[in-house]
């Protein structure tokens, strides 16, 4: 019980840190904990497998992190969509991590 309470204290707690800690966790290679992250129905679609292999596809050629930009952020009803650009040694992309703003969990990738 005090684990749970632990936990549920150290859980972000608005969607901005959501977003960060979800990219955070690709950047890191923690599909599985940003695959917690996810509403259901993202579950239901795209397993984390399947995120993590165009994850690894997609920024395994740009080489090593080098930095995250700051996140530009869009309401779109009850979501919140963070962009940001991640730079990387050899390229740089950039990303969108959909949240949504009551569930606080990622609705989008």
């Amino acid at each position: 019980m005090l684990f749970l309470v632990l936990a549920q204290m150290l859980a972000p707690q608005d969607p901005a840190a959501v977003s960060q800690k979800f990219l955070d966790a690709m950047l890191g290679g923690k599909s599985a904990e940003a695959a917690a992250m996810f509403t259901d129905a993202i579950v239901a679609t795209k397993p984390e497998a399947v995120i993590d292999d165009a994850w690894k596809k997609t920024t395994g050629p740009l080489g090593a992190h080098v930095k995250t930009g700051e996140a530009q952020k869009t309401a779109v009803g009850d979501n919140l969509v963070f962009v940001r650009k991640v730079e990387f040694a050899k390229g740089a992309i950039t990303t969108t991590v959909t949240v949504n703003a009551k569930s606080l969990r990622v609705e989008g990738f």
